[in-house]
């Protein structure tokens, strides 16, 4: 992200944040592997639920966006 911000020359600018959940120990540990069978299924998920959220943010703005997509997408907890 850094590098990012350092392109831009600024820190104040919207983005999309795909979160990986709560880790049990280094998240490092588990982030760079690959998807198990499970986790396939949750990430088209929230893959979907992310493009919808991007729609909604490109037609109707940020901040409907926001309060309609904040927090985990339907159907992907464990």
């Amino acid at each position: 992200m850094q590098d990012v911000i350092d392109r831009l020359g600024t820190n104040e600018w919207c983005r999309l944040r795909v979160g990986i959940g709560s880790a049990v120990g280094d998240p490092s540990d588990y982030v760079l592997e690959r998807f198990d069978k499970l986790e396939e299924d949750l990430i088209e998920r929230a893959r979907e639920y992310a493009a919808d959220a991007v729609e909604c943010w490109v037609r109707h703005g940020i901040d409907l966006a926001m309060a309609r997509f904040n927090g985990d997408p339907p159907g992907t907890t464990r």
